[in-house]
Order: C-alpha cells, then sequence, then structure tokens
C-alpha cells in the first residue's frame, strides 16, 4: 500500500509538472503557427498516442465498450457534447495563452476549474466536500481574488502614469 500512495504521490506531481511547464510551451509555439492549425496537429498526435496504447494494451475492454456505445446512444451524445466543449475551451485558453502578457497569470487565473470540479460534484454527483476541501476551495477563491485585486492596482496605477 506504502509503494501505490508513492507510486500515485508521483503522478500526481508528474501531472503537475507537465500542466506546469505547458504553458509556456505553448505559448512559444503560438508564435510560430496558429492556434487552429496547433489544435488540429495536437489532435491528430493525441489520436497517434491512443491508437499506440490501443496496441500496446489487451483490446478486449475496447471492443466491449464500443458494443455499449453501439446500443446506447446517450454515451455517444455525451462524448460528442464533451469534445466539443473541450474543443472550445482548448481555442479559448490557447487564444488567452497567446494574447495574454503574463503566462504566469493566465495559468493561475484559468485554474479556477478545481472549484468548479467541486460545486459541480456535490450538486451533480452527490459527493460529499470534506472539511480540506472546503477549506482548499475558499483558499482558491481567496488566491484568485488577490491575483486578481493584484493585477487590476498595477494595471490602474500604470493608468495613473500615462
Amino acid at each position: 500500500m506504502f509503494i501505490y500512495s508513492i507510486m500515485l504521490l508521483l503522478y500526481y506531481l508528474f501531472v503537475n509538472v507537465i500542466w506546469g511547464i505547458s504553458p509556456i510551451f505553448e505559448k512559444y509555439l503560438l508564435r510560430k503557427i496558429n492556434i487552429l492549425s496547433f489544435i488540429i496537429i495536437g489532435s491528430g498526435i493525441q489520436f497517434l498516442a491512443a491508437l499506440l496504447l490501443m496496441l500496446y494494451y489487451d483490446n478486449a475492454y475496447i471492443i466491449k465498450d464500443a458494443t455499449i456505445l453501439l446500443n446506447d446512444t446517450s454515451i455517444i451524445t455525451g462524448i460528442f457534447f464533451i469534445t466539443i466543449l473541450l474543443f472550445i475551451s482548448k481555442y479559448l485558453y490557447l487564444y488567452i495563452v497567446n494574447n495574454d502578457k503574463s503566462i504566469a497569470l493566465v495559468a493561475i487565473l484559468t485554474s479556477i476549474y478545481p472549484v468548479l470540479t467541486l460545486i459541480f460534484g456535490y450538486l451533480y454527483l452527490n459527493e460529499t466536500i470534506t472539511d480540506e476541501e472546503f477549506l482548499g476551495f475558499i483558499l482558491i477563491l481567496l488566491g484568485i481574488f488577490l491575483i486578481n485585486y493584484s493585477s487590476s492596482n498595477k494595471l490602474h496605477m500604470i493608468s495613473k502614469d500615462v
């Protein structure tokens, strides 16, 4: 159990390192190609990676899931809806990354999604919110407020100097 906990912690750390450096690479790449090209190329690479994983792992569960999909159109509709939403959010995110001066501020302000996940999980999945999660919720909101307040103060001070 201890080894599993350490591995899980390392996975979390790895994911956060990737999410931490991704905006840097995205901003750099968006200086060279447009947003739509970036999304299309990235989606193609993700599709190829998914195919490689499919070849590596046992395909039996994929065939079983495909059978379920054919019999339940609500799943296909849900996947389609989520895919469209993810496309729109990725496009808007890349637009913000490309047009905002501070990549750090973009990363912080777009990180409100854990708060929304907590709220929607509570409302729609009947998940319970622990005291620690609620405290984290409050701290995230406070942090976003402080960063927004600090940024708007800097802009206000700059506009006074001009």
